[in-house]
């Protein structure tokens, strides 16, 4: 490919990401290409106004006598040549060096008439206009103006460099939502605001090369080519419903003895003095005003499954650890077992925890929250030796019954209400709890993972 394809295929690639901005695809309205000699049979019939003519070379339009009529016009006012919530209209044209440019405008599209119609021109607030404003020598701003039935808005672009008697190309995206961006020679070419919605249909034919009427401001040069396209917005891509996780399934799962876990899929951050060791999250914070533990980064509904689900959690419980005769959190996402009233959105999540008790027993306590009120159940008192890898779970199942298992044995069943949880707009905590007075492990939580139950 040689530096002159090379360069207008960048160009053009460039041009067209600018001018789809409004996610979809370009359907294409209407397509005058002016060099094909049987234009004017397009399928939007066309006849030439004034000294005109259609050739190989394009439309060729005089310019310098605003007076005069010239280019081409519909021969009835098309519809859908009003695309009016968005479309794209992309114009290839030639400025000729033997202008005087005396003239301030030259018109590229016109089914509007006047720019800014007064209050006794109200037929005019309507259509579109596409222009190229003079402002010195060969620079000219780009200009569009719409109307919206009781008013109209003028946007114009940066000023631009026009070659004369060189083929140049100029876009103007309306997206229908107040949005007016130009692009010349695949460059961005300034952008402006309107009225958002769309704006009103045109009453007018569509004039090609100059004005709809009274002073004509003819092109002074060629058109070559001029596209309609309207945006389809793209379906939206509705994703396939996830199939339900079957009985048994893991629906998210810590292994606390490797650092890795830190950055797993479900990423924690420590807190406090609790670290990561061999034994898993090791959690023997004595200060209950101090967080301890460690937070999951980022909540997902996942760890609420709302029908019936089980946590193991297999843990070291450490025989040092000076308890406070208090609650020692497993997981929580839920912060208050029992809200009061002014407490209501904590009727959500859940939460699994041990309770020391003399003679080195403990019980298995949970809560869970059903979106307007709650369950708080704890278990009857079970031993569990210090320093021994022992496995605790709690099982839920929506028909109200809440089963505690040590070391994969149930040996304790109580009822609650019959609901599904609702999900916590907090983020679990793993070996404390989530907030304000902390409730430490005193030992280490090796694993934790949370299972669709039956």
């Amino acid at each position: 490919m040689n530096k002159f394809n090379k360069k207008t295929a960048v160009l053009l690639l460039f041009s067209l990401a600018f001018a789809g901005n409004l996610s979809g695809a370009l359907q294409t309205v209407a397509d005058w290409d002016f060099t094909n000699p049987n234009i004017l049979k397009n399928k939007y019939v066309l006849k030439l106004q004034g000294k005109s003519t259609a050739n190989k070379t394009g439309l060729l339009i005089p310019g310098g006598n605003q007076k005069e009529k010239a280019g081409a016009v519909t021969v009835k006012n098309y519809p859908d040549l009003s695309p009016n919530d968005n479309f794209t209209a992309t114009v290839n044209f030639i400025l000729s060096s033997k202008n005087t440019w005396k003239q301030s405008f030259h018109i590229l599209l016109d089914s509007k008439y006047i720019p800014a119609p007064n209050a006794k021109q109200t037929a005019n607030h309507c259509g579109f206009m596409l222009y190229l404003r003079h402002k010195d020598k060969n620079i000219f701003i780009p200009t569009a103006a719409f109307g919206y039935k009781t008013k109209s808005f003028t946007v114009t672009g940066k000023p631009v460099t026009v070659a004369f008697d060189k083929p140049q190309k100029l876009q103007m995206v309306y997206d229908g939502k107040g949005n007016v961006n130009f692009v010349f020679n695949g460059k961005a070419a300034g952008a402006g605001k309107v009225q958002p919605g769309r704006f009103t249909p045109a009453t007018l034919a569509l004039h090609f090369g100059a004005r709809a009427g009274a002073d004509h401001w003819p092109l002074g040069g060629s058109l070559l080519r001029v596209t309609l396209q309207r945006n389809i917005p793209k379906k939206p891509t509705v994703p396939a419903p996830k199939k339900p996780l079957p009985p048994g399934a893991v629906a998210a799962s810590w292994n606390l003895t490797t650092p890795a876990v830190l950055k797993g899929k479900y990423p924690l951050k420590l807190r406090g003095t609790s670290k990561i060791t061999a034994n898993g999250l090791t959690v023997m914070n004595a200060n209950p005003k101090t967080p301890g533990g460690a937070a999951v980064i980022k909540n997902n509904p996942i760890f609420t499954p709302p029908k019936a689900f089980e946590v193991n959690a297999d843990i070291i419980l450490d025989a040092k650890f000076k308890r406070f005769k208090n609650r020692e959190m497993l997981f929580d996402s839920k912060y208050i077992p029992n809200p009061t009233e002014e407490q209501a959105k904590y009727h959500k999540g859940f939460m699994f925890y041990l309770t020391a008790l003399p003679k080195n027993k403990f019980s298995l306590g949970a809560a869970f929250g059903f979106g307007t009120h709650s369950a708080h159940v704890e278990s009857t008192p079970v031993a569990i030796p210090y320093g021994k890898a022992v496995s605790v779970s709690i099982k839920f199942t929506a028909d109200g019954k809440v089963i505690f298992s040590l070391n994969r044995k149930a040996f304790c069943t109580r009822n609650i209400p019959k609901g599904s949880v609702v999900h916590s707009d907090l983020a679990p905590v793993l070996g404390d709890r989530y907030a304000k007075l902390y409730y430490p492990l005193g030992g280490s939580l090796k694993k934790i993972e949370i299972k669709i139950a039956k």
